[in-house]
């Protein structure tokens, strides 16, 4: 990772050449949230009103969304998309010092649930 000298609290993850170019279906949306103090690193499924208002907040610019679409239309996708991924909620310690141990829970998931 390399800091973005532009914002503090902000880095760009270099992708290899193993990165896919092409369209992937996306399968699921993980939130990250920074742990209290103390506290360990956790995934969280989410569900029902939950999980479409995390996939509703993570609407990059829902404005223009709202450009191509009614906003019951634009809800409406938000809940088929909410219906066909899985939400997921991860909190971890925010230290870049414990980054490789609180990460594990995450990548132990990919690693056995998305194919």
């Amino acid at each position: 990772m390399i800091r973005d000298l532009t914002r503090h609290d902000k880095y760009h993850l270099m992708v290899d050449e193993a990165f896919h170019k092409r369209p992937e279906p996306l399968k699921a949306l993980v939130i990250l949230e920074r742990a209290e103090e103390g506290e360990t690193a956790s995934l969280e499924p989410l569900k029902g009103v939950e999980a479409f208002r995390t996939v509703m907040g993570a609407l990059y610019r829902p404005d223009v969304g709202q450009e191509f679409n009614s906003p019951a239309a634009l809800m409406a996708r938000i809940a088929q998309l909410t219906d066909r991924i899985e939400v997921y909620r991860y909190r971890r310690p925010w230290s870049l010092e414990d980054m490789d141990s609180s990460v594990e829970t995450l990548l132990d998931y990919i690693k056995r649930d998305v194919k």
